[in-house]
């Protein structure tokens, strides 16, 4: 019996062991990950590591010959190295989005990842082990730039042997300069001289760009200028440049500019540069100028003689010419259309692997600033107008404005309903001390009105500029580098001690956030106008204080009136408080700020759109945010897209209209983001949100049948005792005929000041032969606008339009419905 129960595993393995046989024979065959390419290199983007180091992605595109002999394809190839120098010169020669072109040998790699749906994905790329970037113009030597697979290291000279070592010069010379005096003060030709063990190398230069750095480490009120200069060998004799080495490092050269006249160069003589890299920059005073000493450090290894370059340019074109053949033979390749990458939002995902967000912001900003609020949302958070709206909030960042609202003017209150109505971004608190506010602030991130989920906090001031991209690759890094314990370990991490006194830019992790809404004794007494972050500082060596992780980060800086000596690894910059400096900041750094949400195209693009422009008799302030809210409700139960307006509304008063008119400019300026809008009045509440408005143009394509359902863009209705339709709410596609409908309505000045206004225009317009087949004007107001009287329950909107002030009805309908 035991030996019949293990026959059947006997003959299992029996059976299995030519295949093990086979794959161990597999694993034992020689295997090859090797890419060669060679094109243009575009896109880059550059990375600052927490560990000190650079990465650096870009596109690499290659042209093929199509079956059409006129036209070839292009296809893209990512690129990304590890390598701090290949960064620096993509930085250098990529800094500006020129293209250049660019050798790449490297190995094929495969990153897998899950996307915010939780679905595998996988994203293929080459890491450059070694990038070589080739003249940049024809009339350049054809010499190949230096090899940037490795750096330089002193050991690679000491094992040189021989009593001088040749250097080939190559492509460009670039140095960066530091002192008080201006860049363009230099001459743009001047002398240069290598000082290196005893050996003089002069050659003559011209400055081909000079741009501001950043500061010099050892004086950080001084600027550098990097400067990019060609230099061609003082005599035809000696074209390349002798370093004695003696079996010693030789790598720190002087260096002289002196100036020049145009007249002292000879553009016949061969043109050759060098590679040359700061090692101690010495100041230079302001009234010294152009420089008259610099210290360099060769970074780069010497390049092959120009005779094996050119056996290596052979090479390379016989191996691309034999590469294409059998590339373009494999059936499995076919030709693709010319088109630029794709952006890297469909490769990486928007959100967090896992539910909730990796920081949630919570700016201090005052009621009254209604431009600095709107230029955060388009400088930090990729929000320049409301136009296409978040319909879910799930990216890896929120944020919310606390404003203190205090006795303010009718005016300023109007003005900050209407920004309330349109963002949905504003928490306003009743008057108090700093750190009540800021506890204030945590407290609404732990409440149910918060997000469901975070990991981390940032007290923010709205004139404090952020770089989020960095932050949470910052973030990111700590969460991978870091234990579960210390995970779970509180942080405070910012410019600490320059913060004391005003909270600028703090992030505390959820676990701080949960201890300083637990412990009383964290948070300053009663009546203090000290901050939470000065009070934790003030009491750092308190066993209830000592167990917080605190960050002095000194990458939060101070704003120092111009981009140019902000330091590059800044996180934050603090006190800019004129728009164009932010707009300034973000030309400097062009940040990739993360998205807020992912904005995925639903099978029906359907936008509610309402009026949030409240008129200076303030009937509609209190009733204005409730209904909104019933509105931005439905939408959202639906995936619909909720845009409230006000601008259009204001602008009126520049044509010499009333202000009603605001909604046809409204519409023609959303329309064209959305497959159908629809409209609804303030004084309109939306009572059965179960009907959707899908629902609602089916049952007209089944009253009209398909063709004349077809040719219909305006749904409204005309109900039967009005003698005009009435335009609080309908349904407008966007077609042709629709935007052609809207500019003749705009047209009817007759209608301008005249009572009913756009409602008469819409009406008259609709009447007309040209425009009445793509009109469905019907009787039953049921199906959209029911006025109170004749609501049922179960209707899907009433339509207040009382000759008073609608707010209380609106209001008790909200309340209690009908």
């Amino acid at each position: 019996m035991q030996f019949a129960r293990f026959t059947p595993l006997v003959r299992n393995v029996a059976a299995r062991a030519p295949l093990r046989a086979s794959l161990r024979q597999m694993s034992q065959l020689p295997s090859l990950n090797k890419v060669i390419l060679m094109g243009q290199a575009s896109y880059p983007k550059i990375r600052d590591l927490p560990s000190g180091g650079r990465v650096v992605d870009f596109m690499l595109s290659t042209t093929h010959p199509s079956n059409n002999e006129e036209k070839t394809t292009v296809r893209y190839h990512k690129v990304k190295s590890y390598n701090s120098a290949v960064a620096d010169m993509v930085n250098e020669r990529l800094g500006d989005s020129q293209h250049t072109t660019v050798y790449v040998e490297g190995s094929l790699a495969t990153r897998r990842y899950v996307d915010r749906n939780g679905e595998t994905r996988y994203d293929t790329f080459v890491y450059g082990d070694k990038v070589v970037f080739l003249p940049l113009k024809d009339s350049e030597s054809h010499e190949p730039a230096p090899q940037h697979g490795e750096e330089p290291t002193p050991e690679g000279w000491d094992n040189q042997s021989g009593p001088a070592y040749l250097v080939n010069l190559i492509e460009q010379v670039s140095a960066r300069v530091t002192g008080t005096f201006k860049h363009h003060y230099l001459s743009p030709k001047f002398k240069l001289e290598l000082v290196g063990g005893g050996t003089i190398a002069t050659y003559l230069c011209t400055i081909n760009y000079a741009t501001v750095a950043e500061r010099a480490q050892n004086h950080p009120f001084r600027p550098s200028f990097m400067m990019g200069f060609s230099c061609i060998a003082a005599a035809p004799s000696n074209p390349m440049f002798h370093i004695p080495l003696n079996g010693k490092k030789v790598s720190l050269f002087q260096v002289k500019l002196r100036p020049v006249s145009p007249g002292q160069i000879d553009t016949g003589l061969p043109t050759h540069a060098i590679i040359l890299n700061i090692k101690k920059p010495i100041s230079v005073g302001a009234s010294r100028c152009p420089a008259d000493k610099v210290s360099f450090d060769l970074r780069q290894f010497p390049s092959p003689p120009t005779h094996t370059m050119r056996r290596l340019h052979v090479s390379l074109i016989i191996l691309f010419i034999v590469a294409g053949y059998f590339y373009f033979k494999s059936p499995s390749h076919v030709d693709e259309a010319v088109s630029p990458p794709e952006s890297d939002l469909s490769q990486i995902p928007l959100g967090p692997t896992s539910t909730g967000y990796d920081l949630v912001v919570l700016i201090n900003s005052e009621t009254a600033d209604f431009d600095n609020r709107q230029l955060l949302r388009r400088e930090l958070f990729n929000l320049p107008n409301n136009l296409t709206p978040c319909r879910q909030l799930n990216g890896r960042i929120h944020y919310k404005f606390f404003i203190t609202q205090g006795n303010v003017r009718s005016e300023l209150l109007r003005r900050l309903r209407s920004e309330i109505m349109e963002y949905d971004d504003i928490v306003a608190l009743p008057r108090m001390p700093t750190w009540e506010k800021e506890l204030a602030m945590l407290q609404w991130v732990d409440s149910d009105q918060g997000p469901e989920e975070y990991r981390n906090a940032m007290l923010l001031d709205s004139h404090t500029y952020v770089r989020f991209d960095q932050i949470l690759a910052e973030l990111d890094y700590m969460a991978k580098e870091s234990s579960e314990a210390e995970r779970n370990q509180p942080i405070l991490w910012g410019s600490l001690e320059a913060e004391r006194n005003q909270t600028r830019a703090v992030i505390l992790g959820e676990s701080l956030v949960g201890d300083l809404l637990n412990i009383p004794d964290l948070l300053p007494p009663r009546g203090s106008e000290a901050s939470i972050l000065s009070h934790i500082l003030d009491n750092r060596s308190d066993d209830l204080v000592s167990h917080i992780s605190l960050i002095n980060d000194n990458r939060f800086v101070e704003w120092p009136n111009n981009p140019y000596t902000v330091p590059k690894n800044s996180l934050a910059i603090s006190m800019v408080y004129q728009p164009d400096d932010f707009a300034r900041i973000t030309d400097w750094f062009k940040p990739e700020q993360p998205q807020l949400c992912s904005m995925t195209r639903p099978e029906n693009r359907i936008g509610v759109i309402t009026s949030s422009f409240i008129y200076k008799d303030n009937c509609m302030l209190d009733a204005s945010i409730p209904s909104t809210m019933n509105k931005r409700s439905y939408a959202k139960k639906h995936d619909y897209s909720f845009i409230a307006r006000s601008s259009e509304f204001a602008q009126q008063v520049f044509r010499g209209r009333r202000i009603v008119w605001g909604k046809i400019d409204a519409i023609e300026k959303t329309l064209p983001e959305y497959d159908w809008l629809f409209w609804l009045d303030m004084d309109a509440v939306i009572m059965n949100e179960e009907i959707r408005v899908e629902d609602i143009l089916e049952k007209f394509r089944q009253d009209l049948g398909d063709e004349e359902f077809s040719k219909k863009s305006l749904f409204v209705t005309k109900p039967k005792h009005d003698p005009m339709i009435n335009a609080g709410v309908f349904l407008l596609k966007n077609s042709v005929w629709s935007f052609d409908f809207l500019r003749e309505v705009q047209h009817r000045k007759e209608n301008y000041n005249r009572i009913f206004y756009e409602q008469r225009a819409m009406w008259e317009v609709a009447q007309e032969p040209k425009w009445a087949e793509g009109a469905h004007i019907f009787g039953d107001s049921s199906v959209f606008n029911t006025f109170p009287e004749d609501y049922v329950p179960g209707n899907f909107v009433v339509h207040f339009a009382p000759a008073g002030c609608p707010a209380e009805q609106v209001l008790g309908a909200l309340r209690t419905g009908l």
